[in-house]
This record gives structure tokens, C-alpha cells and sequence, in this order.
């Protein structure tokens, strides 16, 4: 568990007041933190950070599609990389893990709307329609 408390000093950047977190992820962190204070302070990069932060996160977000309706990115459920599909059901609402009948799937990897197995492991930005 990660707890980071921010202070804003008089130059306008933060500073860490007070954190805990396991020792191997000290210096993960304190490069983030350096890293933001120069990209804050020259206006560029902020994007690349962000992605960065993202990917050190380990997590992914994954769309629900109603049936019949067309894709809505929005809203997205975020879940550990490594998520598989059945995990993402029991994690919308523990029904759906056990009335699961099929999904089907549409990502950026070629599937359009194939179903797919409920141990399949799931990628960042994938939409799943759910059949239960």
C-alpha cells in the first residue's frame, strides 16, 4: 500500500511530507516526483509522464459494450493487468460471473466482436460485451 501525502512549496512544486511504501519502490517514485517538477515547471511532457505513471501502475481499462448498441468508450473499468475475462465479470457484479453464457470482443488486435473464452486475458482499451 502506497501512502504519499503533497505539499506545495513557495516555487509552486510539491514536495513529498510523508510516505510509506515497500523499499524497492523508493526510487520509482522519487523519479516520478522529479520528473513532474520538471515538466510542470517547463510546460512540456506532462503526456509522456502521465503514460509512464500509467504503465507503472500495471492497469488496464476495459470497456462494456450493451448488446445491440454500438461502442461507447466511456466510463471505462479498470482493472490489474493480467485481468481475465471472468475476473472482469465477477469484478462488475458477481451475477454476471456465474450467469456468464459468452462474451463477445472488440480491441485494436483484430477482434471484432469474436467470442472469446472466459480465462482470456484481457488488454488495455479492450470492449467486452457480456451475455448472461
Amino acid at each position: 500500500m502506497l501512502t504519499v501525502y503533497f505539499s506545495e512549496n513557495n516555487e509552486g512544486f510539491f514536495n513529498i511530507t510523508e510516505f510509506m511504501l515497500p523499499e524497492k519502490n523508493i526510487l520509482i517514485i522519487n523519479c516520478i516526483i522529479y520528473c513532474l517538477k520538471i515538466f510542470t515547471y517547463i510546460g512540456e511532457g506532462m503526456d509522456i509522464l502521465k503514460r509512464e505513471i500509467f504503465t507503472h501502475l500495471k492497469i488496464i481499462r476495459v470497456y462494456t459494450k450493451k448488446i445491440g448498441k454500438p461502442i461507447e468508450k466511456k466510463d471505462p473499468v479498470v482493472l490489474k493487468q493480467g485481468t481475465t475475462l471472468i475476473d472482469a465479470a465477477e469484478y462488475i457484479h458477481k451475477d454476471f460471473k456465474k450467469n456468464l453464457r459468452f462474451a463477445r470482443l472488440w480491441n485494436e488486435s483484430g477482434y471484432t466482436g469474436q467470442k472469446v473464452e472466459k480465462n482470456h486475458i484481457l488488454n488495455d482499451r479492450d470492449v467486452v460485451e457480456f451475455h448472461v
